[in-house]
């Protein structure tokens, strides 16, 4: 019926109580964007404080909807969680507007990013970036240039991806020569005839980005 449906904050502490005493000492909570709803992210980490149970967990979140929820991110560390995962994916402000990131209808930037993360760090987060290179519109020394960026950014973690376009998305139809075997959409491999870079190319710099 196209509805989201959530579970209760009480039979999920349930749960992970359940799993603790199996001897399960870290937890990772999947949803793609943990602060999506943040009222709901909000409520289980009151019902974990509540029933007083101690654990430790660390899930993905979003910057827009972090974006001035200190609040929001200081309950989530009391409430177990050291670790977020957030999607930087880049550190170009004109890439940023070229993939349409926005929050609250006006275009994500840079410095709020930083902020966001400086937020999560300041609670007493651990913040682990999820970054991509690969754009059309990029080259070598671009992406070169901007992952310099990242040196500035309060991150713990590095995990560099290679563009993949998703199916029905409105790069998937712009892109040419994109790669059949869906086996290697993974993020790791260059799946499309991109106008400046080939495999080996953007591999190499991926490698090093890795290693920086």
């Amino acid at each position: 019926n196209g509805k989201l449906s959530f579970r209760s904050p009480k039979k999920v502490v349930e749960e992970l109580a359940e799993l603790k005493d199996m001897g399960v000492e870290i937890f990772y909570f999947m949803d793609l964007n943990f602060t999506a709803i943040p009222k709901k992210a909000e409520q289980l980490c009151e019902e974990i404080l509540k029933q007083g149970l101690k654990v430790s967990w660390y899930c993905m979140s979003n910057i827009d909807t972090a974006a001035g929820k200190k609040d929001l991110l200081a309950l989530m560390k009391e409430a177990g969680c050291y670790k977020i995962a957030w999607g930087v994916e880049s550190t170009n402000d004109s890439s940023l507007k070229k993939m349409d990131k926005r929050i609250a209808g006006r275009l994500l930037r840079n410095d709020l990013v930083f902020h966001v993360l400086e937020d999560a760090l300041n609670a007493g987060m651990l913040n682990q970036g999820y970054y991509i290179i690969g754009f059309p519109w990029e080259t070598a020394e671009s992406i070169i240039q901007d992952g310099e960026k990242l040196r500035y950014l309060p991150l713990h973690q590095l995990n560099v991806g290679i563009f993949t376009p998703i199916p029905l998305s409105e790069f998937h139809a712009q892109v040419e020569g994109l790669e059949p075997n869906l086996e290697l959409h993974d993020r790791n491999t260059l799946i499309y005839r991109h106008p400046h870079l080939n495999h080996e190319t953007i591999k190499r710099i991926q490698e090093q980005m890795h290693h920086q």
